[in-house]
């Protein structure tokens, strides 16, 4: 809920900084450097998503921790759901907006 809603605001403000940046010859350099940040989250937090997927998947089976076979698990489900065609780029944006989300709300409540 929360994960989700932060990550949404986040892609629509990290849009419209660096088309405003963009506009002016200055701010073009700090609208790539912002891009590339966003970008950067926003593939970590397909991660965390993908690590939170598999972690859930093996709840039902075991109650011991595995994170590799977690982190292995999630990123191939992810990566799957992703492949689906027409809808793929749909559950792609999702898990990277969702898992973005929570990665700014945890550097949030670390730094703050």
């Amino acid at each position: 809920g929360l994960s989700l809603l932060n990550g949404l605001i986040i892609v629509g403000v990290l849009v419209i900084s660096c088309l405003i940046l963009a506009i002016t010859f200055i701010g073009l350099p700090l609208a790539m450097v912002l891009a590339a940040l966003g970008a950067v989250l926003f593939y970590v937090g397909k991660i965390i998503t993908a690590i939170f997927a598999g972690n859930f998947i093996i709840s039902f089976f075991t109650r011991k921790k595995l994170p590799v076979v977690a982190i292995i698990l999630g990123v191939v489900v992810v990566w799957l759901l992703c492949s689906i065609p027409f809808v793929g780029w749909l559950i792609c944006f999702a898990t990277a907006v969702l898992g973005g989300g929570a990665l700014a709300e945890t550097l949030k409540e670390k730094l703050i």
